[in-house]
C-alpha cells in the first residue's frame, strides 16, 4: 500500500497476509518528488519469500526488515478419542542472498 502521512510524507508499506491475519512488516518513508509508479518484485527461494521495491523497474531496493518464511502445514495423527487437527507452523529457513536484477 501507499499511505499519505499527516506530515504530507508518503510511505509505501508491505504487509504479510496470512488468512485473517494482515499484518505491516514494515513500512518505506519516500524522499524526494512523488512518484507516480512504483514497482514490487518478490522473489522466493525454497519458502522463503524476499520484497523489493523500485521506481525505475531498473534498481530494486529491499523491502522489509527480513525475508518472510511461507507458513506450513502440520498434521496431528488422530488417537482413539480425538480428531487430526493442521496446525500453521512458520518453519525457520537460512536467510538467502538475492541479487535484485
Amino acid at each position: 500500500d501507499r499511505i499519505l502521512m499527516p506530515d504530507g510524507t508518503t510511505q509505501i508499506e508491505f504487509r504479510q497476509e496470512d488468512g485473517s491475519t494482515n499484518d505491516v512488516v514494515n513500512r518505506v518513508t519516500e524522499t524526494g518528488l512523488f512518484q507516480p509508479t512504483v514497482y514490487l518484485r518478490l522473489a522466493k527461494t525454497g519458502t522463503v519469500y524476499q520484497a523489493y521495491y523500485s521506481y525505475d523497474n531498473t534498481i530494486f531496493t529491499p523491502l522489509g526488515p527480513a525475508p518472510l518464511n511461507t507458513p506450513t502445514t502440520t498434521t496431528t495423527a488422530p488417537t482413539a478419542t480425538s480428531t487430526p487437527t493442521n496446525t500453521p507452523t512458520n518453519t525457520p529457513t537460512n536467510t538467502p542472498t538475492a541479487t535484485a536484477t
